[in-house]
């Protein structure tokens, strides 16, 4: 076959370091612009973003150029880099390290791109954290809550539910270290 196609639909969601309401709605709709910006530029198509003060969710196609981690490297570094270039307001202001990323079949996508799209209302009833509980249940993958707070950084495909990256699971900052031997683990 001489040419190479490929649909792959993700929806990743990630938050502000410390779950710190960043994004208020002087800014969240600006966020969320640039953030498609950015899927474009990488070569995918954003198909909805949305969220909260705390969080965002990106339902886009994975170019099939990139692998999910540079995709996503790809879409935070520079929203990091524009949001503090906005002014002194924002220069605190950071992503948490990792991210949560999972695969979304075509004949799920419009309940999919519905949620994204009800973010706010969704969340006069339920916290991010409940949020993020459920959509790792639905997926079908085991967490352990001492450590998924440390950092949302699980990846997730329907395909590999059950395998992750333990780096981008932990946060590194002061006061949210691991257990003296998860520590030993990661380092070897």
């Amino acid at each position: 076959m001489p040419q190479s196609l490929s649909k792959v639909i993700i929806h990743v969601i990630f938050s502000t370091k410390n779950r710190e309401p960043w994004l208020d709605s002087t800014i969240r709709l600006r966020m969320h612009a640039y953030l498609a910006t950015i899927c474009r530029d990488l070569g995918g198509e954003a198909l909805r973003v949305g969220g909260v003060a705390d969080h965002v969710h990106i339902v886009t196609t994975l170019p099939r150029t990139l692998s999910q981690a540079q995709m996503i490297e790809g879409i935070k570094k520079p929203s990091s880099k524009w949001i503090k270039a906005l002014g002194a307001r924002y220069r605190g202001f950071f992503w948490q390290r990792g991210y949560g990323a999972f695969s979304v079949s075509p004949s799920q996508l419009d309940a999919v791109l519905q949620y994204v799209g009800t973010q706010e209302e969704h969340h006069r009833s339920c916290t991010f954290q409940e949020e993020y509980r459920e959509l790792l249940r639905r997926h079908g993958l085991e967490f352990d809550e001492r450590y998924v707070w440390l950092c949302v950084g699980l990846r997730v495909n329907h395909s590999l539910s059950r395998a992750f990256s333990a780096l981008s699971h932990y946060d590194w900052t002061p006061g949210a270290m691991p257990q003296a031997g998860m520590r030993r683990r990661l380092w070897r």
